[in-house]
């Protein structure tokens, strides 16, 4: 039976203590008020922070618009623009946190023109510089690249446009993503209003993509905002005008590759001169600007958005109203602080003040510069804070810098001493600056005690803790509720374990257990608390998984003094353990002392017999195959056994098969019955199989149904029975189909070929049983017209537009050589010109020889013109099929005034000859000719004369009279 339980007290601050402890560090430093930093100051500890002095940068010209970006080592990199040379120029330098240059003022540009409004970039040692020239009447956006090596600058990219175009492009800003990409934005000039750009550049200035708007209005969108987040998303800012409400700051999110992933969004209405700075930190977006409320003084603003655009901290004032304007903020989150600097007009002091993600006002704010003083330019570490601003001098601007460090506390030492019921802490506790904080105790992770202590370099406490007996934490943390910003959060903390009371227990159980297989069963231990405090207590067993299971392997129980308690835990032996003897280990372990015992149990497996069929239920063959179908029996007991097969099939195929298999334990053994598929089966017929499988060792049995089924075969063949000419051109062709598949099918024929055209089948498509066939009749005719030559037809049998057997067929078109001749008299008399014209009427190409002769058998030379050459007496000519060609034939050999005949002999090389006689006349005609030939040419009008004539003198003989 378990005792009563005892209870202890543990000694707590009382709550009205903890509020007092608490009060002076959580609203000492709650004031409105302002403190000073005068510039010649050396360090000061303000709002727990040491200040430096402040340092003067630049002695020459005038040093306006500083920008300042921290590097991977601590340092701090400054740009801004200086006309110490006459222009404006880029310059750029480098400070330790202390105010010491590292690299002196390194003049970027040397453009005899104005530069100005640069923005500063950090990769590693790399420097992106961008900023604004006045060149060509416009502003352009520029860039350079700054490498930082051996406490030296060099220039690696001098100056180079990135966008340079016939308006105006100003106010650039950008943000470097983890790719070492640079984000860029700038205000733009669109006919007559600004718009807001965005565009990304490599590590050389070169834009990955063309420019994108963002803003998209038809009204003024200036003084752009840049950030990237972690997953290198861009995030733009900028102040907008619109009718109503007047003056915004506007939102929108792109893609690393500039797609939009969000729509513009207002987030605040501003006034007319207001700027808007954003930073980037754990997934959300600072934002502060400056504006004025109900026309009053311009004051600065916060804002907070998550990294999907949303308003998480809606605007909230960081800067008291008053008639002092707050202008230019800029901002640096670090430590899950808000570090703000901005100035006031029209003074010219430089304030600055801490808040946390909130917006909620932490310390003082603070005057970090005298009068006189602008444009302030923030950037942190983990260790540091640098500001950089510039400040008129008689007349003149120069840049003046200054910086702050976080303490360091730390837990250097811990010890813990018990005796009884106390536990007696010593702690030595360090800061690297003199303040007052808190140090809290925590026993077991509640808070015990919170006191105040005032450390200078390093103090020595000690307290005195009451505990219950057993083990505890105990730990000492230093300003725990993270009131004072540290270089280092990580060792204001420290640990350690220390155990009081003293506890003690035994454990006893049965030596051999005796479980069957296949079955769960208990396995009991015997736990008593022989101690004299309240104990818990973890119980584990340690065991072969492949050999058992227990369930649960692991348990807690609590006992009181002197109270013992029967465990049982449920072991289940896997069928496949062979008999024999196995140990588990079960530990057992004090939870308060961490005292442990261990003991061996000891279990003696029993015999199990059982066995496993393993098989596919579905075979497809096709027929006339054999198929050897396999069943596996897997011997799942611990000893061997034989197993005796007895089979019954649907169909009385032949088959064979062993009908006893010996399975030796834990193993498995294959049976296969072979089965042959009759050759003519018909597709999907099925043969079931029904099998019964039994121990000879036992009476156990086990059934098996395998289905067979016979795949369907589409398949054809095609024979050419005859091949019949009726004619030249008629050929029939009788064409067998034979079904060899064992499917009742149906076929389509399809003709092919270039002599498909000119054919037809008797049936387009046949059903035909397995092993049927039929005979199609083919007809084709070939037209005389057709060249001569061969012409193929493939008679092909397709099954579901699938082949399957094609037979060609060759016809022939026969030669017909036929052609046809003309000849003309082109011109006679003082030149004799005749024209052979010759068509081929045939289905084959010609050569035809052509040789003119005289017919009263007087040498004559003769020119022949034929394919842009001239022949003499005889030439071939080359005719195709419907082809005419033309030959010019003119006499070259002078013959006696007259008329002449000419013939002229056409031979194929086809053994065709044709001879045509033209009579043509050489030298000119006599006078009676030529009356004859006019009297011929025009002998209608002739006739008409001649009657018109004859009525004249008719009517003059009859009329008159």
């Amino acid at each position: 039976m378990r005792s009563k339980h005892q209870f202890y007290k543990v000694r707590v601050a009382t709550f009205a203590l903890l509020a007092f402890l608490l009060f002076p560090v959580l609203f000492g430093g709650m004031s409105h008020s302002s403190s000073d930093l005068k510039e010649g100051n050396s360090e000061v500890l303000m709002n727990n922070i040491i200040w430096r002095e402040t340092s003067r940068l630049t002695w020459l010209g005038n040093s306006t618009k500083p920008q300042i970006m921290r590097s991977g080592d601590g340092n701090y990199n400054i740009v801004w623009q200086d006309d110490r040379n006459g222009e404006w120029d880029i310059y750029y330098l480098r400070v330790r946190p202390d105010g010491f240059k590292v690299v002196n003022d390194t003049r970027i540009t040397h453009f005899k023109g104005n530069d100005t409004n640069p923005v500063i970039g950090v990769m590693g040692d790399h420097i992106y510089i961008v900023w604004q020239r006045y060149v060509s009447g416009h502003w352009a956006i520029y860039f350079s690249r700054l490498l930082y090596s051996n406490k030296n600058i060099l220039i690696e990219i001098p100056p180079i446009p990135v966008r340079k175009i016939n308006t105006d492009c100003i106010n650039p800003k950008i943000a470097v993503d983890s790719n070492g990409d640079i984000d860029l934005v700038w205000q733009e000039l669109n006919g007559s209003h600004w718009e807001i750009m965005y565009d990304k550049l490599d590590s050389y200035g070169t834009p990955l993509f063309s420019p994108i708007l963002v803003s998209q209005s038809y009204m003024d969108s200036m003084r752009p905002s840049i950030v990237v987040d972690n997953n290198n998303d861009v995030h733009i800012f900028w102040v907008g005008y619109s009718t109503t409400p007047g003056y915004s700051i506007f939102y929108r999110k792109l893609s690393p590759k500039g797609s939009f992933l969000t729509e513009i969004r207002r987030i605040s209405v501003v006034s007319p001169k207001s700027t808007v700075e954003s930073y980037y930190y754990n997934n959300s977006l600072y934002t502060v600007f400056s504006c004025s409320r109900e026309r009053l003084a311009y004051e600065v603003i916060f804002t907070r958005l998550s990294s999907s655009g949303y308003t998480e901290v809606d605007d909230t004032n960081l800067t008291v109203a008053d008639k002092i304007d707050s202008m230019y903020p800029h901002l640096a989150v670090i430590h899950n602080r808000m570090f703000v600097v901005w100035n006031d007009n029209p003074m010219g002091v430089i304030k600055f003040s801490i808040y946390d993600l909130n917006g909620n006002k932490i310390g003082k704010v603070l005057n970090i510069s005298a009068s006189n003083s602008f444009f302030p330019s923030i950037s942190v570490n983990d260790r540091t804070i640098g500001i950089v601003w510039q400040k008129e001098v008689n007349g003149k601007f120069y840049l003046y810098f200054r910086s702050a460090e976080f303490p360091d506390l730390k837990v250097e030492s811990m010890s813990l001493y018990a005796q009884g019921s106390n536990i007696t802490l010593k702690a030595s506790l360090y800061s690297s600056v003199p303040l007052t904080t808190t140090y809290g105790i925590y026993l077991d992770g509640n808070l015990t005690l919170l006191r105040n202590v005032y450390i200078n370099n390093v103090v020595n406490v000690e307290e005195i803790l009451n505990a219950t007996p057993g083990w505890h934490r105990v730990k000492i943390f230093i300003d725990p509720f993270n009131h004072i910003i540290e270089t280092n959060e990580s060792n204001n903390a420290m640990e350690k374990m220390i155990y009081v009371k003293h506890y003690s227990f035994n454990i006893s159980t049965n030596p051999v257990y005796y479980l069957p297989a296949g079955r769960w069963s208990n396995i009991s231990v015997y736990l008593s608390n022989t101690g004299n405090w309240v104990d818990n207590y973890t119980m584990r067993i340690l065991y072969n998984t492949t050999l058992f299971k227990v369930q649960p392997d692991f348990k807690k129980v609590r006992l009181n003094e002197s109270e013992n308690e029967i465990v049982n835990f449920s072991v289940y032996i896997y069928r496949s353990t062979i008999v024999g003897n196995y140990t588990m280990n079960l530990t057992v372990r004090s939870i308060s002392s961490g005292i442990v015992e261990m003991r061996n149990i000891t279990v003696r497996v029993l015999p199990y017999v059982n066995f496993n069929v393993e098989y596919a239920p579905m075979y497809t063959v096709l027929p006339g195959k054999k198929i050897n179908i396999e069943l596996i029996i897997e011997n799942t007991g611990n000893c061997n056994d034989t197993y005796i097969l007895n089979l019954h099939q649907s169909k009385n195929w032949p088959m064979m098969y062993e009908s006893k298999l010996n399975v030796s334990y834990h193993s498995s053994k294959s049976i296969y019955i072979t089965l042959l598929v009759p050759n003519g089966t018909y597709g999907f017929t099925k043969n079931y199989l029904n099998l019964t499988i039994k121990s000879s060792r036992l009476n156990i049995t086990k059934k098996a149904s395998i289905m067979v089924i016979v795949k369907p075969v589409h398949k054809a063949s095609v024979s050419i029975l005859s091949l019949i000419e009726n004619g030249t051109y008629y050929y029939t062709a009788r064409i067998k189909v034979v079904n060899e598949g064992n499917m009742r099918d149906l076929f389509t024929i399809k003709l092919s070929g270039n002599a498909a055209q000119f054919s037809y089948i008797s049936n387009a498509s046949l059903v035909l049983n397995p092993q049927g066939s039929y005979i199609v009749i083919l007809h084709t005719y070939l037209p005389p017209y057709m060249p001569a030559g061969s012409y193929k037809v493939d008679f092909n049998v397709n099954y579901d537009n699938r082949s399957l057997a094609s037979v060609p067929l060759l016809l022939t078109v026969q030669e017909s050589h036929q052609f046809i001749v003309n000849v003309k008299v082109l011109s006679q008399g003082k030149k004799v010109v005749l024209a052979a014209i010759i068509r081929n009427v045939g289905n084959t190409p010609e050569l035809i020889m052509l040789i003119p002769k005289l017919a009263e058998k007087t040498n004559a030379t003769w020119i022949l013109y034929y394919n842009h050459k001239n022949f003499t007496n005889v030439t071939s000519v080359y005719v195709k099929q419907n082809q005419t060609v033309n030959v010019t034939i003119t006499l070259a050999t002078n013959l006696t005034n007259g008329m002449h005949k000419a013939t002229i002999i056409f031979r194929s090389a086809s053994h065709i000859t044709k001879n045509v006689t033209v009579e043509f006349r050489v030298g000119e005609k006599s006078i009676w000719e030529k009356i004859g030939d006019f009297i011929m040419g025009n002998l209608t009008y002739v006739i008409i004369a001649a009657a018109v004539i004859v009525g004249v003198i008719v009517y003059f003989i009859k009329f008159r009279e």
